[in-house]
């Protein structure tokens, strides 16, 4: 497939989805979960990311999530939110 075929594809769909990974949020500065240096090789997973951690251990389950709270307000769009964005305000997405 060529970059013009997909082009006209997603100039002439009607339902167009952008999937994207976790480099959309690393690009902004936030961390990720999986990579040498994410979230989980620093903390388990299930000790504040199930509904058990919640209730067992609300203390360390609230920590994590207000951490990951103030680094989304640091967070500010890069290059490929604003494409998308572009995108979105030409109708090529929805």
């Amino acid at each position: 497939m060529t970059i013009k075929r997909l082009s006209e594809w997603l100039q002439t769909s009607t339902n167009t989805v952008i999937l994207t990974g976790a480099g959309m949020s690393t690009e902004s500065g936030i961390p990720d979960f999986r990579s040498a240096s994410g979230w989980w090789k620093n903390i388990d997973p299930r000790a504040v990311a199930t509904t058990e951690a919640l209730t067992e251990n609300y203390s360390l389950f609230h920590e994590f999530y207000k951490m990951r709270l103030e680094n989304l307000e640091k967070a500010a769009p890069h290059e490929g939110h604003q494409i998308l964005a572009d995108w979105e305000q030409r109708g090529i997405v929805s």
